[in-house]
């Protein structure tokens, strides 16, 4: 009877070579040094989360001033052109078309009406009256007013807390225009009031007073323009173009609403050139130096894990352990402190989230890039090390 041959042995590691490391044991090695590293851990997680909210917060304050300020200015009337041509006057006709122009979000022209007339509900008091075409309500942030007219929120004392607006018949009859266009008849019957909102944008001229609908036919004192952005200096350019060629000695002028010099803000420069901006880089540059101060101090720990058959990729995986765990708290804990930070200031939540966002994922990138640089700097010998303590 033949005796089966022993099964063959699995040959083990070549002579003067150690077993080498499975990858999870040594993830699980560096978080376990994580967990256990005491002040070195403490110290650099502190940071780590500091170095996500710190620039976090500032940032977003930051930005949230100048986002603060270039809405409040294009509330005021920031972004709106005004055409005008007081002597020829302007179409109305082309004034209402812009509404269907690339980067125009509104546009419609407007006519001060003179004398200022008297109102029933305040007989004494004259109330600034303009004419405009049907696209100031939407102009003006307002659902489609019909025939309605559009109060001031300024005058409804000379107006009357009623929902008509009556003229009064004794008011003086309007003086011939100087440059031969007819003036609009005022309405004797009384009008709905369809809104009562705030003129301010549209200038002094225009405040305190009240706008009545009138067809788009005619001329107009003004053309008043809101463009978007990216369309502001090409609408400025052409505007006046595209209502024809006109008397070279009346004109037709485009300006800005609000002032638009050399001493003007520049909210966009203001936003891309604010030095908040790198401090995700410096802060994030700083825990990775810390990290990298830490590991030299305890360099002969990579002796003894060598010692343990550990070979350079396997300390390569302690170490990227433990600092995915030093990533893993910073990251969540450094937004939430941000995060909590900015609702105590108040700062819109549009702003802090994304910009949260951002110094986190900046400052973490930048001191993992610093860090990983432990792995490309010349070293002694760990054993070595080892063998002087």
């Amino acid at each position: 009877m033949n005796t089966p041959p022993p099964p063959a042995r699995h040959p083990g590691p070549p002579p003067g070579r150690r077993p080498g490391w499975r990858p999870g044991a040594a993830l699980t090695e560096g978080a376990r040094s994580w967990r256990y590293g005491r002040w070195a851990t403490l110290l650099t997680t502190a940071l780590a989360v500091a170095a996500v909210a710190l620039p976090a917060v500032l940032d977003s304050s930051a930005v949230s001033a100048a986002v603060t300020g270039e809405r409040a200015w294009v509330a005021a009337g920031g972004r709106v052109l005004v055409v005008s041509n007081p002597q020829a006057g302007l179409s109305r006709q082309v004034c209402e078309g812009l509404n269907g122009v690339d980067g125009v979000q509104a546009a419609f022209a407007a006519t001060r009406e003179d004398p200022a007339p008297g109102t029933a509900a305040a007989p004494g008091r004259r109330l600034p009256v303009a004419t405009v075409t049907a696209g100031a309500a939407r102009f003006l942030g307002l659902a489609p007013t019909g025939d309605g007219a559009i109060v001031s929120a300024h005058a409804t004392g000379t107006t009357g807390a009623g929902p008509w607006l009556s003229f009064d018949a004794d008011t003086a009859p309007a003086a011939p225009d100087p440059n031969g266009r007819p003036h609009t008849p005022l309405p004797t019957r009384p009008l709905p009031i369809a809104a009562v909102t705030d003129l301010a944008p549209l200038g002094d001229a225009y405040d305190y007073g009240v706008l009545l609908p009138v067809p788009a036919t005619g001329t107009a004192d003004d053309c008043f323009v809101r463009a978007d952005a990216a369309h502001w200096h090409t609408l400025r350019d052409n505007l006046a173009g595209l209502f024809g060629r006109t008397d070279p000695t009346r004109p037709t002028l485009v300006r800005p609403r609000l002032a638009d010099g050399a001493f003007a803000r520049d909210y966009a420069a203001e936003y891309h050139h604010r030095p908040t901006a790198a401090l995700p880089y410096a802060a994030g540059a700083g825990v990775g130096l810390l990290w990298l101060l830490l590991r030299w101090l305890t360099r002969s720990r990579d002796g003894l894990y060598q010692t343990l058959g550990a070979g350079p990729r396997t300390r390569m995986l302690i170490a990227l352990g433990e600092w995915s765990c030093t990533l893993l708290v910073a990251a969540p804990a450094g937004a939430a402190l941000a995060l909590g930070a900015t609702a105590l200031l108040g700062l819109p939540a549009d702003v802090a989230f994304p910009f949260t966002a951002r110094a986190c994922v900046l400052s973490l990138a930048t001191a993992t890039a610093v860090a990983a640089t432990w792995f490309l700097l010349p070293r002694p010998d760990p054993l070595a090390l080892v063998k002087d303590r």
